[in-house]
């Protein structure tokens, strides 16, 4: 029969090393829970800090002056000084036409491109809205270099091309492209036989490709046989030269009679109504 002594020195061990983990668990969790409390207030701290700070910035961005609310851009750009200087020719080579002529197209579309004027600053006049949109149509300028010649910013360049391009359209495209009327149809006829021997010729057409940025879709259908991206546009002209139909809007890479073959052109002329009675 095995000594009690032995089971009882065992059970005290026993008892003796569950005290020791129970008091170094105890010991564990008290430090643990100074550790999570030790975080969050160091949490605490920091957000107050962050706050603390935000709130500073905003108030000192409130205080300051603001070094720059615009950049300066001259009042006398190229534009102001040189347009009072330039010649007949001068005209045509910058803007692509005469003098008489812009200062027609300043006085019919001076209703839907003025601007009301404010304390800030000045708005800018018709003429040099009208000036800015075509140089960008006649040379193919970037907005940046436009925006040094007429001193107004990029952006500013942008929108007034856009919004002189549709005032271009909504006042004078249905007052120039027109049907011809019989008397025009028959001097165009006259004209074109002398001019060169052609009976019966009462206009031109022929395809233009209008360089544009490759589209994110479908850019390869834009790509033209002559290596550059592109949308057609197909007019009919005078022995004047002057557009007596215009149509516009397909890819570059269609060929010109399948741009033919979907006009209002062609379809006018297979059902008759190409010409007045």
């Amino acid at each position: 029969m095995a000594d009690p002594r032995v089971f009882l020195w065992f059970y005290f061990f026993l008892l003796k090393r569950h005290k020791r983990i129970g008091r170094q668990r105890k010991k564990s969790t008290i430090q643990i829970r100074k550790i999570n409390d030790l975080r969050e207030m160091v949490g605490k701290q920091w957000k107050n800090t962050v706050n603390a700070s935000l709130t500073i910035t905003l108030l000192y961005g409130c205080l300051t002056n603001r070094d720059v609310w615009s950049w300066f851009k001259p009042n006398h750009s190229y534009w102001v000084i040189s347009s009072q200087q330039w010649t007949a020719k001068m005209w045509i080579e910058h803007l692509r036409m005469k003098k008489e002529t812009f200062l027609y197209l300043c006085r019919y579309l001076a209703p839907f491109l003025e601007k009301q004027q404010t304390r800030f600053r000045e708005t800018i006049p018709v003429s040099k809205r009208i000036a800015i949109a075509l140089w960008r149509l006649a040379s193919g300028h970037d907005y940046c270099s436009l925006g040094q010649l007429f001193g107004v910013g990029r952006s500013t360049c942008c929108k007034i091309t856009h919004h002189v391009s549709d005032a271009l359209v909504s006042v004078f495209l249905k007052r120039f492209i027109t049907t011809v009327s019989n008397e025009r149809v028959q001097e165009t006829k006259d004209a074109f036989r002398i001019m060169s021997g052609l009976p019966q010729c009462v206009g031109a057409v022929d395809g233009c490709h209008i360089p544009i940025l490759a589209p994110t879709e479908h850019h390869c259908d834009y790509f033209n046989r002559k290596h550059f991206h592109s949308i057609i546009l197909q007019a009919v002209v005078d022995h004047k030269r002057r557009f007596q139909d215009i149509y516009i809007g397909w890819p570059g890479r269609v060929h010109d009679a399948r741009v033919l073959a979907n006009s209002s052109l062609y379809a006018k002329g297979q059902n008759g109504t190409l010409f007045p009675d």
